[in-house]
């Protein structure tokens, strides 16, 4: 039986101050925005020994902890923000917001320490309703899903599952070792949750070629990534704890209650390219014409959609990644 933890009276405080900004937000705004690449927590959470990070980290509690341990790498363009931060022996970060700074062993801020100011916008629960026949992949088969509303969704050890382009609504995600989900199709699916998602060791859940990264709404209060994963998506989980296991990649951005992640591993940004347009061009002697391809990603958003097309990586911006476009109350 789990234990359940005292929360502190000044965590509380700084629980309902992250809470009571993001309905002010909510109610003046329409546009609240999960990031492109960044990991946003409410409590904080660690990053262990050997990790790397191409993604923000930050968290908004008033006493929000984050925790950096030995040799961890965060990118040059990238934020950790918290009321405490602590660096491991080794560590490398870019800039940090923060009120405390505790640095180990040649342990370096690459770039500025500014102040840390807690709230900020935050990410809404998904209401899921979910139901009806529950769907299972036995041990090394193969199966194809269709948009729809589901009860468990469950897969074998070494079983793959391919999610064709559109809307699920699933009560659970549960896999076995070695899984293989893919998601396909020319345009962004949104799979909801509404229990726990569960990717066990060696899996991979993601997009297929050029196919947008998905939105994985998680209502319930855990996601958990197994070791050496490889894992792609934009998830909205408030209330989860998100769980990174031993050499897992994750590629993509987070809103989530808590992050733990393990030894070694990595943390990416969704990054897509685009070729320039030419203008057809003639002269006295030829005529000279090209054809424009584009690929486009498109960013999570809580109730619009928002399209982004660059050249380059999507870095997290210093400023942090949640916005609120049409007002300025909030960061």
């Amino acid at each position: 039986m789990q234990r359940l933890r005292p929360c502190k009276p000044r965590r509380l405080i700084g629980m309902i101050h992250v809470a009571l900004l993001f309905i002010v937000a909510f109610r003046a705004s329409a546009q609240v925005q999960v990031p492109h690449c960044e990991i946003r927590t409410v409590e904080g959470g660690r990053v262990n020994n050997a990790s790397t990070s191409s993604a923000d980290l930050g968290a908004g509690a008033a006493d929000s902890r984050l925790i950096l341990g030995r040799k961890v790498f965060f990118d040059d363009h990238t934020s950790v923000v918290g009321a405490f931060v602590g660096l491991g022996n080794g560590a490398s970060v870019f800039n940090v917001d923060t009120d405390s700074l505790r640095q180990g062993r040649g342990a370096t801020v690459r770039g500025v320490q500014s102040p840390f100011s807690a709230g900020g916008a935050f990410c809404a629960a998904p209401v899921v309703q979910c139901g009806g026949s529950d769907f299972t992949v036995r041990k090394r088969g193969s199966a194809s899903l269709t948009p729809g509303t589901y009860g468990q969704v469950t897969l074998g050890n070494g079983a793959s599952l391919n999610l064709e382009p559109g809307t699920y609504n699933v009560c659970q995600i549960r896999t076995g070792k070695n899984v293989t989900v893919e998601v396909t199709g020319a345009t962004q699916s949104i799979i909801n949750v509404r229990d726990e998602v569960r990717i066990q060791n060696g899996s991979s859940f993601g997009p297929v070629g050029s196919t947008p990264t998905p939105l994985l709404n998680v209502a319930g209060d855990s996601v958990r990534i197994g070791r050496n994963a490889t894992v792609q998506a934009f998830i909205t989980a408030p209330s989860a704890r998100l769980d990174l296991g031993n050499g897992t990649t994750f590629t993509g951005a987070a809103c989530v209650q808590e992050l733990s992640a393990g030894r070694n591993v990595n943390i990416e940004c969704v990054s897509t390219t685009t070729t320039t347009t030419t203008p057809p061009t003639t002269s006295s002697s030829s005529t000279t014409s090209t054809l424009v391809t584009t690929t486009t990603t498109t960013a999570p958003t809580m109730t619009t959609t928002t399209s982004t097309t660059t050249t380059t990586t999507l870095y997290g911006s210093p400023s942090r990644a949640f916005t609120l476009p049409s007002m300025g109350l909030l960061d």
